[in-house]
């Protein structure tokens, strides 16, 4: 096909070579298979996986070898929180979708075939893999080519910019359905107060939560979160948590989230939380992580892990936003260039105690 003002020769993308590799360059635009569907991306968000691949070699030596579903190596095309315009629709593609619909985009990539897919839990595919990270096309491009299936309208009252976060609330939405306990009267301890913790708190305010605590030592992110809703934050470095908390919420928490995922937020999790209640762990480890398995064992405490999300997650979000119950869009800090993503993205968001929550990349801009 020639290029068209749909299809355009080549797109600004940025490329991930290696860690602390990441170029914003020219790319002829993505192939376009049978049953996949080219958008222009409008915003992508810039993820903690982002940070992690960005930063650490372990992580980006991933990108070094061949993914089992997508063959790909580095350099991947980045990003995977995004939302655009459909521009065209590969050979094969079916439905009601159209081009000049919004859409918000699912970055998980599976077999289709192991236990967990067939079972519907095709978050935890055997060879799960990620749009922007195992790709050759990803969400900080002007063009992203994705397959029709992982793609979601969105209704007239959700703009790109929110629709690129979609997929952190998916995350966090999917860890709070992990605990079907809950209940409006519940109250609820999020560890950790980056963006999946913010997302988190969203969730479960958009579930009518009201009791819900926060732990974070950074104080301009306490006040961010008591400004989105939260009903006490503690700093952890300074406070006896598990005082103040079973002061605050007499027998102690029915619902924990770790969002930060070291030994301490462990250990306060267990201190915090009533027996026979459940921890969820929504954090990417870097490192192994020992802790004290017996006031666990003496409290009978539960534990699940979350990663990812399902295609009900996806809905279910964008139901809640288009409802009202999800306010999403106080989780953007700032917008910024393309051009910009390493010096005005990654390196803030990085630093110690930073006062980002979500930053978008703009492709408009």
């Amino acid at each position: 096909m020639a290029p068209t003002d749909r299809h355009p020769e080549t797109i600004r993308s940025a490329q991930l070579y290696d860690a602390l590799d990441l170029r914003v360059e020219k790319v002829p635009h993505p192939a376009i298979p049978p049953k996949h569907v080219a958008i222009a991306t409008k915003f992508c968000g810039i993820c903690g996986s982002d940070l992690h691949i960005y930063h650490d070699p372990g992580f980006a030596m991933a990108i070094k070898y061949p993914h089992p579903l997508t063959g790909c190596t580095a350099p991947i095309a980045f990003g995977h929180e995004f939302a655009g315009v459909v521009t065209e629709l590969g050979e094969g593609c079916s439905g009601d979708l159209k081009v000049g619909d919004k859409v918000a985009a699912m970055a998980t990539l599976t077999d289709g075939t192991c236990t967990s897919c067939i079972e519907g839990h095709d978050n935890t595919c055997s060879q799960l893999g990620f749009v922007g990270i195992n790709t050759k096309t990803g969400g900080m491009s002007e063009r992203t080519v994705v397959a029709q299936e992982s793609l979601l309208k969105l209704p007239p009252s959700i703009d790109c910019d929110v629709g690129a976060l979609i997929e952190p609330l998916a995350v966090a939405w999917h860890g709070v359905r992990l605990c079907d306990s809950l209940t409006p009267t519940s109250s609820a301890l999020v560890i950790g107060a980056g963006p999946v913790g913010c997302a988190v708190l969203l969730c479960l305010k958009a579930q009518g939560l009201t009791k819900i605590a926060v732990s974070e030592p950074s104080r301009e992110k306490r006040n961010f979160v008591s400004r989105i809703g939260a009903s006490a934050t503690y700093d952890p470095i300074e406070a006896d948590l598990p005082s103040e908390i079973k002061t605050t919420f007499k027998d102690g928490i029915d619902v924990v989230f770790d969002c930060a995922g070291v030994r301490t937020s462990f250990d306060t999790a267990i201190a915090c939380i009533k027996p026979r209640k459940t921890v969820i762990n929504l954090a990417i480890q870097t490192a192994p992580v020992s802790f004290n398995l017996m006031p666990m064992v003496l409290k009978e405490i539960g534990i699940k892990a979350s990663i990812a999300y399902t295609k009900q997650d996806y809905v279910d979000v964008i139901e809640a936003i288009d409802g009202g119950r999800l306010h999403a869009k106080a989780l953007i800090s700032k917008r910024i260039k393309l051009e910009d993503v390493v010096e005005e993205g990654l390196v803030p968001l990085h630093r110690t105690r930073n006062r980002e929550c979500k930053i978008l990349i703009d492709l408009e801009l």
